[in-house]
């Protein structure tokens, strides 16, 4: 099971390049400077990695008569997607929040209408309810996407047909949730886990294995500074099919929802979303007189990462703090930011690792204005678990702080460059700007925009080189055809990483319309960028 107990070399993490201490690093574009502080490297990662927990912490609830009825608003979902010869299926779990209209509240990740390319996906939506006591494996609805909150990995669906694709009449008769408040939930106090995994012993005839976990939280997580988005990691360990499910306290109310890095069929799911804006979801969606199929926000963060779920290793971006503390040998960080004042002495950092194949080599590459940092850089073999959190510092012992400049910080995995994230000690050098904005339909693999607009195009894209975003704390684009507005996208946080190539876009179902076509950029309420085209 999966919880952040730290260990220095249990999963055989060798180091193989230097992070001892250092006398000098190399300025960007200047010689070499010698230091009179030495700036130093812990001597090994901190893994955070799963470990058995003690029986009495960890509860494998047999099925009492109150779990039965919370069970009843706790659905099973399965999206089929068709968008080749050959069908995928993710497979996850949700629980009901009004049980007259039939709105469920999910992970994101299960239902993302998105392909990694920007394109909408064609799925199918399908539901089952109250499962407890039956083995019936034909799902009773079908749903669709009306609402999200893309950065907290929470979406509302609505059952809308039959599992044949009929219409229904009237409202349904569904058990829905009592919603709790998130914000009462303590470290020690037990939560139950809800989803609908699939059976372990091969010789079962159920169809639906109902699991119900007691646990507590770990340790917090945050995006960064500038939001309030965090999760809650957990020292439980579920099947991927956990993804969405719900989570109550003790006494029976909803404060959380289950959620993955990123999905995947081989990753554990160890992390709950609290509910902090459940109350903004459900009233957002009730203001609606008729809810119909939502438009969601379509930019980089929003696509499924990962074409083939099974297979592909994915890193996230390193997160910055210069606070850190250790309780029972974890390392808890926060303040999170991309942006320290002159005199820091250390910078903490933290990423995951999730799909890593064991034996694979991990580099930590530091940079100083563009120039790397041999001496800070650290590598180290990779045997762990399927998902991993990732600590470690580099630091001064002296009131001078680390030098200033602009830093940045690569994730390599057997010699490929998974993800990168900036920070900037010192002066900021200017305000956010950008560069090279293009449009175009679609986004290969590797990120790059593919401009190949057309009278079938259904989805436009703008990409754009963004830089000095350090204190950026929002943004949002707009959408117009021949000078009206088509979208207005809702305001989001920045958790972006500061200088990457980033993009924005609109899709439907139908292909666009011919005419003028823009599309506007904002962050904190000004245009930073803008870009248009003509489809004819």
């Amino acid at each position: 099971m999966l919880f952040t107990k730290l260990f220095s070399l249990t999963i055989s993490a060798i180091l193989l390049c230097s992070c001892a201490q250092t006398s000098e690093l190399i300025p960007g574009g200047a010689d070499p400077t010698a230091l009179n502080e030495n700036v130093q490297a812990t001597p090994t990662p901190i893994i955070l990695t799963p470990t058995p927990e003690p029986k009495s912490s960890k509860i494998k609830i047999d099925i009492t008569e109150q779990d039965q009825l919370l069970a009843q608003s706790v659905i099973k979902i399965e999206v089929e997607s068709n968008n080749s010869s050959i069908k995928t299926t993710r497979t996850g779990s949700g629980v009901l929040i009004d049980g007259a209209k039939g709105l469920i509240l999910t992970s994101y990740s299960l239902v993302n209408p998105y392909q990694a390319d920007g394109s909408l996906s064609n799925d199918v939506i399908y539901i089952s309810t109250d499962l407890v006591g039956t083995d019936n494996l034909i799902p009773d609805y079908q749903a669709i996407l009306v609402d999200a909150e893309v950065q907290l990995d929470l979406a509302v669906l609505q059952i809308k047909q039959t599992h044949d694709g009929k219409d229904l009449e009237g409202d349904l008769e569904l058990r829905a949730a009592i919603i709790g408040d998130p914000g009462l939930v303590q470290f020690n106090d037990r939560l139950r886990l809800f989803s609908y995994a699939h059976p372990t012993n091969s010789s079962s005839t159920n169809g639906h294995y109902l699991t119900v976990t007691g646990t507590k939280i770990k340790t917090i997580r945050k995006e960064n500074i500038q939001s309030n988005i965090e999760k809650w990691v957990v020292n439980t360990e579920l099947d991927y099919s956990a993804t969405g499910g719900p989570v109550f306290n003790g006494g029976g109310e909803l404060v959380g929802i289950l959620i993955p890095e990123q999905y995947s069929l081989i990753a554990p799911v160890t992390q709950i979303r609290p509910l902090h804006v459940i109350n903004k979801l459900i009233e957002r969606t009730n203001q609606t007189s008729e809810i119909r199929e939502g438009i969601i926000p379509l930019f980089a963060g929003s696509v499924q990462k990962e074409i083939n779920f099974a297979k592909n290793a994915w890193i996230c971006a390193p997160k910055f703090s210069d606070q850190a503390s250790y309780t029972d040998n974890e390392l808890h960080l926060s303040n999170y930011s991309n942006y320290f004042p002159d005199g820091t002495e250390n910078i903490y950092f933290e990423y995951c690792l999730q799909n890593l194949e064991q034996n694979i080599l991990v580099e930590e590459r530091w940079y100083l204005g563009g120039i790397l940092q041999d001496s800070l850089s650290a590598s180290y073999v990779w045997n762990g678990e399927p998902f991993a959190i990732i600590s470690d510092r580099i630091g001064v012992p002296s009131t001078a702080g680390l030098p200033e400049g602009n830093w940045k910080l690569e994730i390599w995995a057997n010699r490929i460059l998974h993800s990168a994230n900036d920070l900037t000690i010192g002066e900021l050098s200017e305000k956010p700007k950008s560069s090279n904005t293009q449009l175009g339909s679609t986004v290969s693999k590797n990120g790059t925009l593919i401009k190949d607009l057309s009278k079938n195009t259904k989805q436009l894209l703008l990409q754009s080189e963004l830089s000095n975003t350090e204190m950026v704390k929002k943004f949002n684009w707009t959408v117009t055809h021949n000078d009206k507005i088509k979208y207005r996208s809702p305001i989001l946080d920045w958790i972006e990483t500061l200088n990457s190539d980033f993009w924005v876009g609109y899709a439907q179902k139908e292909t666009l319309e011919e005419g003028n076509w823009s599309l506007k950029l904002f962050v904190d309420g000004l245009i930073l960028t803008e870009g248009r085209i003509v489809i004819n």
